[in-house]
């Protein structure tokens, strides 16, 4: 916006705005920006800087001031650990923590399936295959004619005939519930010659359709050989945007960002955003299972780096619950952005020296929160 001289603007609903309690916050910021951007107070030099990364600012209505900032998206691993590299000068701890569900284990009662049977094959793309986001294969999906009988569901080949009554056309117009199952675990097994790396590797998305139109687009690297589980939890917005934006021919970009309804599903594309040209990829699906997803509040949230430890005391309780964490400081919203808590802990804040720091989550919330960490570098003005 700044760097190039480009407004910015955005779409949703007027209910959407006027429900999120930092939205006056947020178009305040915006306003701002524009403000600057007509302005023309920065130098060429530094709009040149500015379109490298990500920056953040300060004082934007006396002399702004630009940041370099680095961004970082966790989920801890098995240990609780989050790793977050720092390229400059040791700075306080600067993190987004966001309570998420836990997911049941594969096979539970309460799961979905989506797809169980006779392993669908993918072949590669065609050379002239609109890219990204040619489809390999369209699965429908349909919930069973009594769902009090049974919670499986088998998706159904597309190119299979078709053979289902009058009821359960009438039961896959309303669309399958998900609302609770939002977490896929894909089993499938790849076949390739080589072994690319995650930069060059063949992208699978896994997408859901629901009433309307509408997709989540779920992104797995192919970049192994063999049989795999892979549990793939949020459907990746920003990926697609810098990456995989889908070739019209496929599908608008807009309808796997709009609101989307988990109580209306109604199929399951696959759908290949890269291909490896040198290093070709045949994958068959084998399963596609809907998790159960349950919460488990966020209590009085303790962070370790190194020797010294952080005890924050707070409560995330719902989903979308979301704390910022500024030093000692902290804030805690709701999904609607309405401010529940906010204070400061009792311990100096946690330091981030150069390079990488291991950040540890204490075991009793390790599976309950992901993080999203920020990290400064020295200030560039106008």
């Amino acid at each position: 916006m700044i760097a190039y001289g480009y407004p910015v603007g955005f779409e949703t609903y007027l209910k959407t705005l006027n429900s999120n309690a930092r939205t006056t916050e947020m178009l305040t910021m915006l306003n701002k920006f524009e403000a600057l951007r007509v302005s023309r107070r920065l130098s060429t030099e530094t709009r040149h800087e500015l379109e490298k990364g990500e920056w953040s600012w300060e004082n934007l209505t006396t002399a702004p001031t630009a940041r370099r900032q680095l961004t970082g998206n966790h989920v801890p691993d098995s240990g609780g650990v989050v790793v977050i590299s720092n390229p400059w000068d040791k700075q306080e701890l600067h993190a987004r923590l966001e309570l998420q569900t836990i997911a049941a284990d594969q096979d539970s009662p309460q799961n979905k399936v989506l797809f169980k049977g006779e392993p669908v094959v993918l072949s590669p793309p065609a050379k002239n295959a609109p890219m990204p986001g040619a489809l390999a294969r369209k699965i429908d999906i349909a919930p069973p004619e009594d769902e009090t009988e049974s919670a499986l569901v088998v998706g159904r080949d597309s190119g299979a005939r078709d053979q289902k009554s009058k009821s359960a056309k009438k039961a896959k117009s309303a669309g399958f519930d998900l609302s609770t199952n939002r977490i896929l675990a894909v089993t499938l097994k790849v076949d390739q010659t080589c072994a690319p790396t995650s930069a060059t590797c063949p992208v699978l998305n896994v997408q859901l359709l629901s009433a309307g139109k509408r997709y989540r687009d779920h992104y797995i690297n192919l970049d192994f050989t063999g049989e795999r589980t892979i549990l793939v939890r949020d459907s990746d917005a920003a990926r697609m945007l810098k990456e995989f934006r889908p070739d019209r021919a496929n599908y608008s970009f807009k309808l796997a960002m709009y609101t989307f309804d988990f109580k209306t599903i109604t199929g399951l594309n696959f759908r290949w955003m890269r291909a490896a040209a040198k290093c070709p990829a045949t994958c068959q699906i084998k399963k596609v299972e809907a998790l159960s997803e349950m919460v488990r509040p966020v209590t009085n949230l303790k962070l370790s780096i190194g020797g010294a430890s952080l005890t924050f005391p707070f409560r995330l309780s719902a989903p979308g619950d979301y704390a910022e964490i500024d030093g000692r400081k902290f804030r805690v919203y709701d999904g609607n952005g309405n401010l529940k808590a906010s204070g400061e802990a009792q311990q100096p804040a946690l330091m981030l020296e150069h390079g990488e720091n291991h950040v540890h989550i204490d075991p009793a919330n390790v599976h309950s929160v992901r993080m999203e960490s920020f990290v400064f570098g020295p200030p560039v003005s106008s």
